[in-house]
């Protein structure tokens, strides 16, 4: 497909500086025909850094889409994404299965790793536990990546969910985001509550979060994106407050 100037621009612009601080290509991750913004890259990206560490051989990505996962690894591990909406696994061009998460279609341990990205709070509070057991059942290893709030203040999700909503109305910009961090706040006490002997790790820091997140949504500025997260806001990103926790549950 013959694509724009700007539109190639566009990702290039925003990507490249982090491509250059990783371990994985850009041939790897980029895709002309569905561009991950800055935030979902940043999700797994953390997550195909455990993937790398575990050299696990077959990866499953419930509640995934548009092949997130194997942009990293390409043809190097087995992944298979699954989603409860046929029409976010039409990019998948390999292993897609539509099924509900809380009733997976594996035998017990049918995976190395089963991951859950950004997935919990599309759950009902009622059946997520039993979404989470089923993530354990499938997999010998899970991670459950979530944007959370805790009464501690080490995540800070719907705090900065908060601010960017007057953000948004003073620039005008999407709202989809604030809708996320307003429904995050118990999740962190559901993954302890399925999860009580994982380790658990912060992710992301909210107050970086808040910046690029609004930079990567206001035009013109959207294009300097990946060099001001590398080089102004990802040096705070292991510092709490953070956006999202990381369960990984053995």
């Amino acid at each position: 497909m013959r694509l724009g100037l700007p539109r190639l621009l566009s990702p290039l612009l925003r990507f490249i500086p982090l491509y250059l601080s990783n371990d994985y290509s850009v041939s790897q991750i980029f895709d002309a025909d569905v561009m991950i913004n800055i935030d979902w890259w940043l999700r797994y990206n953390v997550v195909a850094n455990q993937l790398k560490r575990m050299q696990c051989q077959s990866v499953l990505d419930v509640g995934g889409e548009h092949n997130y996962i194997s942009r990293f690894f390409g043809s190097e591990i087995f992944v298979a994404t699954l989603n409860i909406h046929k029409e976010y696994l039409s990019d998948c061009r390999s292993n897609r299965i539509v099924a509900d998460g809380c009733n997976l279609p594996f035998a017990t341990n049918s995976f190395d790793v089963v991951v859950s990205v950004a997935t919990l709070l599309q759950i009902p509070k009622d059946k997520m536990q039993n979404f989470l057991r089923e993530l354990k059942r499938v997999g010998r290893t899970v991670i459950v990546l979530e944007a959370t709030e805790s009464p501690d203040g080490t995540f800070k999700a719907q705090t900065a969910g908060r601010k960017f909503s007057y953000r948004r109305r003073i620039l005008g910009l999407d709202h989809s985001t604030l809708k996320h961090a307003q429904k995050s706040f118990f999740l962190i006490n559901e993954i302890r509550k399925a999860y009580p002997n994982a380790e658990y790790m912060g992710h992301k820091n909210s107050d970086s979060w808040l910046q690029y997140t609004t930079v990567s949504r206001t035009p013109i500025l959207n294009l300097l994106t990946g060099l001001l997260y590398l080089h102004l806001w990802s040096k705070k990103d292991k510092q709490p407050p953070f956006y999202e926790v990381m369960a990984i549950e053995k």
